[in-house]
């Protein structure tokens, strides 16, 4: 039995500190409870490590952009971390708030940035250390709503496959300008890097411009 009052270190840039008992035996690291903290987002794991992980964690995570620059907000939830040390699998359930995604910035002659509003949000999917899959993401909103599924990856600069689908969703909260709702599918790829390195959009939208009715079909395609 390993005793860590408070164990204290660096993740890459960020402090980290780790509390809470282990316990060796046959080649295997068990532990009950053991906490970790990465600035304002906590962690509680349960399970074991040998050859492969096994463990439950339930996740607070106070401040996303210290996990993942492009995001911010909070989340709670859990999470299954399965795998290998150097490939691990985490199957994860969260409720995030005032999530923000990253800005998108249209090609001309578009030339418009894009930036979804805040929401809270309800995700489950599978992380790596250089991919998301998100089986299912739908928001919390009281006036729109928006589900998704995909695939994010972070290894090369941000990339991203996904396909949403919009509910009444307000124009305004993208460009204040703009006056009116719109449903439909909305599905799109990309990479960004710094600046916009590709850009594919296929949307089908309809609804209301300015009091006035709107269909909008699109592909956009930008390399």
């Amino acid at each position: 039995r390993i005793a860590v009052d408070n164990l204290a270190g660096t993740l890459g840039p960020r402090a980290l500190a780790a509390t809470g008992d282990l316990h060796w035996h046959n080649g295997e690291l068990a532990f009950n409870d053991f906490r970790i903290d990465q600035g304002a987002n906590r962690a509680r794991l349960t399970g074991r490590l040998g050859a492969t992980w096994s463990t439950d964690a339930t996740l607070e995570l106070g401040n996303l952009s210290t996990l993942l620059p492009a995001l911010a907000g909070q989340a709670t939830g859990s999470a299954r971390i399965g795998g290998t040390p150097a490939d691990p699998q985490i199957d994860f359930a969260l409720e995030a708030r005032a999530l923000r995604l990253p800005a998108v910035t249209l090609p001309a002659p578009l030339a418009r940035t894009l930036q979804v509003p805040l929401a809270d949000w309800a995700v489950q999917g599978t992380a790596t250390l250089r991919t998301v899959h998100i089986a299912d993401a739908t928001t919390r909103a009281p006036d729109f709503a928006i589900t998704a599924t995909g695939d994010v990856g972070w290894q090369r600069g941000l990339r991203w496959d996904v396909a949403t689908r919009l509910t009444d969703f307000p124009l305004g909260r993208l460009a204040p300008e703009l006056a009116g709702r719109v449903s439909g599918p909305f599905a799109t790829r990309g990479e960004l890097d710094g600046t916009l390195a590709a850009l594919d959009v296929d949307t089908r939208l309809a609804g209301t411009l300015d009091e006035q009715p709107l269909t909008l079909r699109a592909e956009v395609r930008q390399d």
